[in-house]
């Protein structure tokens, strides 16, 4: 590629080979095309690779960075150590992304003059789609920064990011938490003086698996979520405003998966042990409520009854938008 690309589209892979053709199709046909799309296969034990490099013979757009497995941070990392473009986005492998996404996000970008531009994106499952807006509350950088933890998400793929910031501000996915990765990353850029815009438009669709109500939550995993806590509020000890939030944000996130994931691991007297000092925290929170009032009454006991009832109520409402679709 002679001429610096305007954008850089990432993708990284691993054990993604029945989603990734998808991914990799909807940005091939973006309408907008002076892009580079940076593969990464991260050791991927499936066909990933072989599908990476099947589409690179096709298109010379197409960059395959094969490396040993390190997880999908280190995955980041190293594609933007090569990346080229003006601006970057990173799509999941298992993504959906509308044709027009470069091209408006790019216009938007360019219009307003900004660093980071903020999309909206489209949330449900196989029965229902709903829109959710990402106007952050003001577009300073700390007050977006603030937002990061409650109505502004840090996925990736909704934001389209010049690539001098991570550059210039030495940004990093860390290696060392087990989630949230992204929006770790995305709290140190907001930490930063950088220009933020925000486009009121949805390309991505974020798709909820009700499969995922059978994950095993248990000490291991509860120390891990503490720990990814601890570290978001160590990177935010200069902003304590956001700090402040984003502890209340992660506090009520481990509760509730350990609420939700927890029910072969925790007794009533363990969970209502582990978790009463945070019934108040809950109480006051902007939980939904049928999520909210099941948790709040098991921090103060009979955590498998409201368990089991939480659950049925999924259930039931799993099957109502089956019958309705």
């Amino acid at each position: 590629m002679m001429n610096k690309p305007k954008i850089t589209v990432i993708t990284c892979m691993y054990k993604g080979e029945g989603t990734v053709r998808q991914m990799i199709d909807c940005v091939l046909n973006q309408t907008f095309k002076d892009f580079e799309y940076i593969l990464v296969d991260d050791g991927s034990p499936d066909k990933c690779g072989e599908i990476a490099e099947e589409y690179a013979k096709k298109d010379s757009r197409i960059r395959v960075l094969h490396k040993p497995n390190g997880g999908l941070a280190s995955a980041r990392n190293a594609a933007l150590e090569i990346a080229q473009g003006e601006y970057t986005i990173q799509f999941d492998q298992d993504d959906f992304v509308e044709s027009n996404c470069l091209e408006e996000m790019l216009k938007a970008a360019e219009e307003q003059k900004v660093d980071v531009l903020i999309a909206d994106y489209y949330r449900g499952d196989q029965y229902v789609m709903h829109y959710v807006s990402q106007k952050p509350s003001s577009l300073d950088h700390l007050s977006v920064l603030k937002d990061l933890f409650g109505p502004i998400q840090g996925f990736c793929w909704n934001k389209l990011i010049r690539l001098d910031v991570y550059q210039k501000y030495h940004i990093q996915f860390p290696l060392d938490i087990y989630s949230c990765e992204d929006q770790y990353a995305m709290a140190q850029i907001f930490m930063n003086d950088v220009k933020v815009g925000y486009l009121p438009m949805a390309f991505s669709k974020y798709m909820y698996n009700a499969n995922s109500l059978i994950r095993y939550y248990d000490e291991h995993t509860y120390q891990v979520d503490v720990h990814t806590r601890d570290q978001f509020v160590k990177l935010l000890k200069d902003f304590p405003e956001a700090q402040a939030v984003a502890n209340d944000s992660k506090t009520l996130a481990i509760v509730s998966r350990a609420f939700i994931f927890g029910r072969t691991f925790f007794s009533n007297n363990e969970f209502k042990k582990e978790f009463h000092d945070y019934a108040t925290l809950i109480k006051q929170s902007n939980m939904i409520w049928y999520e909210k009032w099941p948790i709040y009454f098991s921090c103060k006991g009979n955590y498998h009854f409201w368990n089991s009832l939480y659950h049925r109520g999924l259930n039931l409402k799993q099957v109502a938008k089956k019958l309705h679709h």
